[in-house]
């Protein structure tokens, strides 16, 4: 098993590809994709904690170049 074949990264990928609208899934998805195995421990409830942030929020967040609800 490689570090990023853990049950939890497994999770966050596929929570990452299956949010809801397809643009977030691209976004979330690509990211954890091409990322995952990188993030410390710390990054990763980071990312965890993003991944939480519903599509309307987080993608408002992104088209507008501003920080998602709770990461102020």
């Amino acid at each position: 098993m490689s570090p990023s074949d853990t049950p939890q990264m497994r999770r966050m990928k596929f929570r990452a590809w299956h949010r809801g609208t397809r643009e977030m899934d691209l976004v979330l998805g690509q990211f954890a994709d091409a990322e995952i195995a990188t993030l410390t421990d710390a990054e990763l409830g980071e990312l965890e904690r993003l991944i939480d942030v519903s599509d309307h929020d987080l993608y408002a967040a992104v088209a507008s170049d501003g920080t998602p609800p709770g990461f102020d």
